[in-house]
């Protein structure tokens, strides 16, 4: 896997879809080793967990392996190493075509799925997660407004408009939409597929 071609001194999370295509001679043998393969990744600082959807009846013989690192630098890190080379050449040997993976770290990721959810991360149409981010920063907003309104009006337009961001950013990204996403799920993910 080319891993260079992203940028390591990123701080923001990463949710990596992985999909892969063992050759149903070697399914077994490929469960394995991609078990071993997450045991050993979770031993890794900043990995924030697996979801390992299997193919189901009817379907391609693809599995899709959803991953996430708290940061651009801890996946690398991960990838580059060398029990991550030893596991992705085993892999690698049992499947029919090269994995493809999606890496995201953009607004993708307030809509992608804890684990616990077992679902695969794609992310809802545009309209779904505009309508969900709006409802989640009119909140917000209102909340800050009422709380700090008095406090941020004394401040220079400059000074607030960064309180201001920063505070809605940080907010938005590790408390609100991480809920936003669980009470709107059935809403952004009609289509559950259990693992």
């Amino acid at each position: 896997m080319n891993q260079d071609r992203y940028n390591s001194n990123s701080h923001q999370p990463v949710t990596v879809l992985i999909t892969r295509r063992p050759r149903k001679s070697n399914q077994k043998e490929f469960e394995r080793a991609l078990s071993d393969t997450i045991d050993a990744a979770l031993e890794f600082p900043g990995h924030l967990g697996v979801t390992v959807l299997k193919p189901q009846r009817g379907d391609n013989n693809d599995y899709q392996i959803i991953v996430k690192f708290a940061s651009q630098a801890d996946y690398q890190r991960w990838c580059r190493s060398n029990e991550a080379t030893h596991w992705f050449k085993i892999l690698n040997h049992l499947e029919e075509k090269p994995p493809n993976l999606e890496i995201m770290t953009g607004i993708e990721t307030w809509f992608a799925v804890d684990s616990s959810m077992s679902r695969p991360i794609i992310p809802p149409p545009r309209y779904k997660m505009a309508f969900v981010t709006w409802v989640a920063i009119f909140v917000l907003i209102v909340i800050i407004n009422l709380l700090f309104g008095s406090f941020l009006a004394s401040l220079s337009m400059l000074l607030r408009s960064f309180v201001l961001t920063v505070g809605l950013v940080g907010l938005m990204t590790y408390v609100v939409m991480p809920r936003m996403t669980r009470l709107f799920s059935r809403w952004l993910y009609p289509n559950k597929r259990s693992s």
